[in-house]
């Protein structure tokens, strides 16, 4: 890709793709300048390890775009595609056609999406079109990968980006997902001895979640490589050892019980109502491929902090919540594909929940985080601090084609191909898709957005 247009100063700008040989350190460098906050302001800075794809790269394809002017780099926009949901059709069937009684069946629509990220414009050469050149440029190239939209996510507080990406670009809110982070403490967090932890093989987490999410918004098509990534910690289940069956309860051995020898397929024994309550969480160890830092607290807030530290270790059995040490470089991990069903799925979500913080503390994490849609229920039940936690996440999307028309002669088909492969009668079937889904929608956060 090589891409030119004139600026508003005459100077000739240039877009192309990033070259890791010869851009590494002027890019590396264009990310500091971008992460300068104002002075006496407290600023979040990334730092990519030195590897200014990272957050791309476990992507199908995927890029970053450099925008030169003068033969100096002075602009940067990354993207990754993939396949995930954006709606889903529902059959609505009846047992005969004499019957009233219906029984709805979903299966996901997919759309192949560009994940829009990493925008960055030198503070030298700002307010002159550049950031919309390089958006519209990634927005091509995401097309031309077969991409049916492009998304993105800011916070509804960032009037840069909301200005260029809705006002401009013609982007719209679909989402307003919550981001919640809680601290690692120094002591360890107890697991009731009534619930049983067991890690899931890559294959039974894939059959788990595609029986439980396989509709839900952003669930990506390619869920199997999300979970073979050397990224992927794992996926943990929580069950009651008192719904467990007779002949499993005299195993012992916690989480070194192998799920095939003895849940005899756990994944499988949950979709079957087997377990009256069950809970589900997977680990993404982000802190692997970038580390954050807070800059410009005060010498007090750090003191204060610091003494929370100190004071947790020493006293561990006092369970002080103590304060992390984000104003050095720290690593975070993510928690994804939260789910719980039953009527002791709060509590079994919470004991997943201090498993992977126990875990983060091992890895030497200082916070883990998590991303639900707002009208998900464990909102209520993960636990979090309001200090690090928002409920103003945007996530943006944009139509690159012109969307399907469905129209009647084809609904007509589906139904009629439907009823000729099943005992049920299809009454109807219905397309839900993200132009005309409801906005408070749960999701699925794909590991790779963060």
């Amino acid at each position: 890709m090589g891409l030119r247009a004139a600026l508003s100063d005459g100077s000739l700008l240039r877009i192309r793709e990033f070259d890791s040989a010869s851009d590494l350190q002027e890019v590396q460098e264009l990310e500091r300048r971008c992460e300068a906050g104002p002075n006496g302001s407290i600023s979040l800075f990334a730092d990519l390890l030195g590897d200014p794809l990272c957050r791309v790269r476990h992507f199908p394809v995927f890029t970053m775009l450099v925008a030169e002017a003068k033969l100096q780099i002075v602009g940067m926009i990354r993207a990754g595609v993939k396949d995930v949901v954006c709606g889903k059709t529902v059959y609505v069937r009846k047992r005969s056609s004499v019957s009233k009684m219906e029984f709805r069946e979903e299966a996901p629509i997919y759309g192949r999406v560009g994940y829009v990220l990493g925008l960055r414009v030198s503070p030298s050469h700002r307010r002159m079109g550049i950031g919309q050149k390089l958006a519209e440029a990634i927005e091509s190239w995401c097309k031309d990968r077969g991409a049916e939209y492009a998304y993105m996510a800011t916070e509804n507080d960032n009037d840069a980006s909301v200005k260029l990406f809705i006002g401009k670009l013609g982007y719209r809110i679909l989402r307003t997902p919550t981001i919640l982070v809680h601290p690692v403490f120094q002591h360890a967090r107890g697991i009731p001895s009534h619930i049983r932890l067991t890690k899931l093989s890559v294959n039974d987490s894939a059959i788990l979640y595609r029986s439980v999410m396989l509709t839900r918004d952003f669930f990506p098509k390619d869920i199997d490589k999300v979970l073979a990534s050397r990224l992927y910690a794992g996926t943990w289940i929580a069950t009651l050892k008192a719904d467990e069956p007779s002949g499993l309860r005299k195993l012992r051995g916690g989480e070194g019980i192998s799920i095939r020898s003895a849940y005899d397929g756990n994944a499988q024994r949950l979709m079957d109502g087997v377990f009256k309550s069950w809970a589900v969480l997977s680990i993404w160890k982000c802190d692997e491929i970038f580390k954050l830092q807070v800059k410009g607290a005060s010498l007090i807030v750090r003191s204060l902090a610091a003494m929370s530290r100190y004071m947790d270790r020493t006293l561990p059995w006092f369970e002080i919540p103590s304060f992390p040490n984000i104003f050095n470089s720290f690593g975070m991990q993510f928690l994804f594909g939260l789910h719980a069903e039953g009527d002791k799925s709060h509590e079994l979500i919470t004991a997943l929940f201090w498993h992977a913080h126990n875990l983060a503390q091992q890895q030497k994490s200082q916070v883990i985080m998590s991303e639900l849609g707002p009208s998900d229920p464990l909102i209520k039940t993960i636990p979090h601090w309001k200090v690090f936690s928002s409920a103003d996440d945007l996530w943006c999307i944009k139509h690159l084609l012109d969307p399907p028309i469905k129209d009647a002669a084809s609904l007509s088909t589906v139904s009629a191909a439907a009823n000729s492969t099943s005992e049920t009668v299809v009454d109807r079937v219905e397309h839900i898709e993200w132009s005309d889904s409801s906005p408070d929608s749960t999701i699925f956060v794909d590991p790779r957005d963060v």
